[in-house]
């Protein structure tokens, strides 16, 4: 573009700098769409994650674990059977959490949680909140964020939303697809 050349977009038709720039700009286009589309289809060079299910990670790095009783833990250390959550949405966009025993997550007046329900309520049902990488969740029948709780349990008792109550997806490829974030 230095030697003289006007080049306005668009160029005018017929022009020698158009036919060059074209070809380049619609193979450049076809390369990167491509590109995007295989990615996107296929996963790209290596395969995309299944995000069916996920785990929540704390603050400190340990995986909400949910037990068959219906108790849960944030001690995991390894992303086993139990710490396996499957993401439901209503069309209000609030979510429910369900385990890998078909229960529903649930938050009680008193701030504790159990995860034994059959069915998704008002007590099942989370706002989610989003801050640089992680997410945090609302009860929205009680107001009260989940929080890992040094004692390794998740309660539902925090009126604030702070690191204790920030929770990262795991694997983390999973939080586009599960969030759409």
């Amino acid at each position: 573009l230095s030697s003289g050349i006007n080049a306005e977009w668009p160029l005018r038709p017929g022009s020698s700098f158009e036919s060059v720039t074209g070809l380049f700009k619609m193979k450049f286009v076809f390369v990167l769409c491509f590109s995007v589309l295989m990615n996107v289809v296929f996963g790209g060079p290596k395969s995309e994650p299944s995000c069916k299910s996920i785990g929540f990670t704390t603050h400190k790095d340990k995986l909400w674990s949910i037990r068959d009783n219906g108790e849960v833990f944030v001690t995991g250390d390894k992303f086993g059977v139990s710490e396996h959550i499957t993401i439901e949405r209503d069309n209000k966009g609030f979510v429910y959490f369900k385990s890998h025993s078909d229960k529903y997550l649930a938050c009680t007046p008193k701030g504790t949680v159990e995860w034994d329900r059959d069915w998704k309520r008002s007590w099942e049902r989370f706002a989610l909140y989003q801050t640089n990488g992680t997410v945090g969740f609302k009860s929205a029948q009680h107001k009260t964020f989940l929080v890992a709780e040094s004692t390794g349990r998740l309660k539902c008792d925090r009126t604030h939303f702070r690191s204790w109550e920030e929770f990262r997806v795991y694997p983390g490829e999973c939080r586009p697809f599960v969030f759409g974030c």
